[in-house]
């Protein structure tokens, strides 16, 4: 369940960076 979780916060960080990049408005979570 850890290495789920991990992956699962790492997607999450990456799209909310990728976000944040491309739309530069306000961060979607």
């Amino acid at each position: 369940m850890t290495i789920i979780t991990r992956l699962l916060l790492i997607t999450v960080f990456f799209t909310s960076v990728e976000c944040m990049t491309l739309t530069e408005s306000e961060p979607a979570v």
